[in-house]
């Protein structure tokens, strides 16, 4: 199975877990039949999840025999893998606090140890289920921690299953935008999609692919999402990878809405959304609802703009999936200015963005939801007002001056005369 897995032979690779834990109930009842077990169910894991969804029916039963091994294991140099593992399942389930529980399990295990790789591999789960907490400045301390193991020996750590070289940089180069810095962003991305490239797996590469996409949106270039996206959905077909293709029709359809198809762009977004939802992505679709939410908006579909943006701030309150919570409620104000009676709302909702991403350190989605406040106040007449809300937030700035967001900031203090 492991030889399956490293030449990207899943199905291979599956058939052999699946007949390996057919024979392990046969040895001798013993701590080293748990943990070959307990090896087993990770590998398998991962790649049910990748070419079965998260809704794979094996995966709940996996899940819990996996969680009591690992109590039965106790700290064998094994268990890394199995917490890493255990991290991942809660994680992409979208159970937040249960992974954030086994990542610091996992980085004072690894701590304890000296062991390089887990404390990289365990800094980067931590750093990544920060972000999707919401919780920026850990998430980038974690991330860069992870990132500066890895480039000690990149050459060494790159090829290694065990060790998350691309996934830091994916998550990394979100948080940096999120953070401010949208030309680091860049480079962390690139850099991930030309380390996936140079290990030819297809999961690695699908995974570098997905973030390429959404930086590519948080920055507006939608030529270079839409490469992006017709290459995810040509591997996810090509694997069978189906939380992939849904991820890449997802992002596609948001790409078409974005060059002026609205129709066909909804179209396809609401089927990936949909097959995100019966996949079990749990936290990929609370992020796609952002999505919908944003093409209802640019088709004036108000209550339908609404209804999707309550589903999502309930799931952010419910769940804890708030890496994307500031920008809800910006959009719930653009959606109140298409009734101009509802601008006192509109102005609420983004104070509220703002607040919420001063609180956190999300500078870029400060920057978006000063503009659009700034945008109202200047309608009313206050221009003094405008200009000291955005203003300072602009000036905060230290790169990324001629992304999208920054760009239209600066045209509206230019007018505003600062």
């Amino acid at each position: 199975a492991e030889q399956s897995r490293t030449r990207s032979a899943y199905a291979d690779a599956i058939r052999y877990a699946r007949e390996a834990l057919a024979l392990i109930p046969s040895l001798p009842d013993a701590a080293e039949r748990d943990r070959l077990e307990l090896s087993t169910l990770v590998m398998l894991g991962p790649l049910l999840i990748g070419t079965q969804g998260y809704s794979a029916p094996e995966l709940k039963s996996l899940l819990a025999r996996a969680h009591e091994l690992s109590q039965r294991v106790g700290e064998s140099p094994q268990i890394f893998a199995v917490l890493f593992g255990l991290w991942g399942f809660h994680y992409n389930g979208g159970r937040l606090l249960e992974g954030r529980a086994a990542a610091q399990r996992l980085l004072t295990m690894a701590e304890r140890a000296g062991s390089e790789l887990a404390t990289a591999g365990a800094c980067s789960a931590m750093g990544t289920t920060l972000l999707w907490m919401g919780e920026f400045s850990g998430a980038r301390e974690h991330l860069a921690r992870a990132i500066a193991f890895y480039d000690r020996d990149i050459q060494r750590y790159l090829p290694l299953n065990e060790s998350a070289v691309v996934p830091s940089r994916g998550q990394m180069s979100w948080t940096l935008w999120i953070t401010g810095s949208p030309d680091q962003a860049r480079a962390r991305i690139d850099e991930a999609v030309e380390f996936a490239t140079q290990l030819r797996r297809p999961f690695s590469l699908a995974f570098a692919l997905t973030f390429a996409i959404s930086l590519a949106h948080l920055l507006s270039d939608y030529e270079k999402a839409r490469s992006k996206a017709d290459a995810l959905i040509e591997l996810a077909r090509e694997n069978g990878f189906p939380h992939w293709l849904a991820s890449g029709k997802m992002s596609m359809g948001r790409i078409l809405a974005a060059q002026g198809d609205f129709d066909g762009g909804l179209a396809l977004l609401e089927e990936g959304v949909e097959a995100l939802k019966a996949n079990g992505a749990e936290l990929v679709y609370s992020f796609s609802l952002a999505l919908l939410a944003e093409v209802y908006l640019a088709m004036k579909r108000r209550e339908e703009c609404l209804a999707t943006l309550e589903r999502a701030l309930e799931r952010a309150d419910q769940l804890g999936h708030r890496v994307h919570e500031p920008e809800l409620y910006r959009l719930r104000g653009e959606a109140m200015l298409l009734e101009p009676r509802d601008a006192a709302e509109a102005e609420r909702c983004f104070r509220r963005a703002i607040e919420i991403s001063a609180e956190r350190g999300a500078l870029s989605f400060e920057l978006r939801a000063a503009t659009s406040l700034a945008r109202l106040v200047v309608e009313s007449g206050r221009r003094d007002d405008a200009r000291a809300i955005l203003a300072p937030v602009y000036a905060r700035f230290t790169e990324g001056f001629e992304t999208h967001d920054l760009k239209q900031a600066n045209a509206l203090l230019q007018g505003l005369g600062a």
